[in-house]
């Protein structure tokens, strides 16, 4: 008899809690830092992924301050990326509850490039890469109708005339870094990474006591 997937890895997952080998890993790099790579790297290394279709959708939970439900949410796998784990705030809530969980930073390499790969992503996304407007996201269908628009409100604090404004989306980006960074400043289940340059795989055998040689790190959407 063949184990629905999601079913084999809640079994797995109540065997490595039972052996004490569960752990917590929190990617909380912005989106388009290099977090679906990353993803890749540690579902190559075993580790059970949270469900990124289940986690976006807590966004309105998050927007209610109902940390609870996201950390219940928690429970359900080892690793986790993007919305609600790259959005402000999150990880000071994460990090009371799993204190000896790893926290991961991912960076682009300049903010620049950070934007023009998000502006890139959704423009291919949502209007086969031409420009887009507020009403675009609105009404687009990803997870739930509006969901961009609504992520890009709570992220960037943005309107009808500041959507895609370089500026804020990159003071909220360097800021974002800055408070995460001042945040684990002292804590050493902190990493920033960079995935393109060339000491990264060293860097993270070394924050995860692997082998370089298990670290196989895949560009993913290049494209965007």
């Amino acid at each position: 008899m063949r184990i629905i997937p999601k079913f084999k890895s809640s079994f797995k997952l109540k065997i490595k809690a039972a052996l004490g080998k569960d752990e917590k890993i929190f990617i909380i790099g912005k989106n388009k830092t290099g977090t679906t790579s990353l993803k890749e790297v540690f579902k190559s290394l075993g580790y059970i992924v949270g469900n990124q279709a289940k986690a976006e959708l807590l966004i309105d939970e998050y927007e209610r301050e109902d940390f609870d439900s996201i950390l219940d949410y928690c429970d359900t796998a080892e690793v986790f990326q993007d919305i609600p784990f790259s959005m402000p705030d999150t990880y000071k809530h994460l990090y009371k509850k799993y204190p000896n969980a790893k926290y991961i930073l991912l960076e682009r390499e300049s903010p620049e490039i950070w934007f023009n790969s998000l502006l890139r992503f959704h423009q291919k996304l949502v209007n086969n890469g031409n420009p887009i407007t507020a009403n675009d996201l609105k009404n687009f269908e990803y997870r739930k109708k509006g969901f961009l628009w609504q992520s890009a409100q709570i992220v960037y604090g943005i309107d009808e005339t500041t959507l895609y404004d370089k500026d804020t989306y990159i003071q909220k980006y360097n800021s974002y870094n800055q408070e995460v960074k001042e945040f684990f400043k002292d804590k050493n289940n902190f990493l920033s990474l960079v995935l393109s340059h060339q000491d990264t795989a060293e860097k993270l055998a070394v924050f995860l006591d692997r082998k370089v040689a298990d670290i196989k790190i895949p560009h993913l959407n290049k494209s965007s």
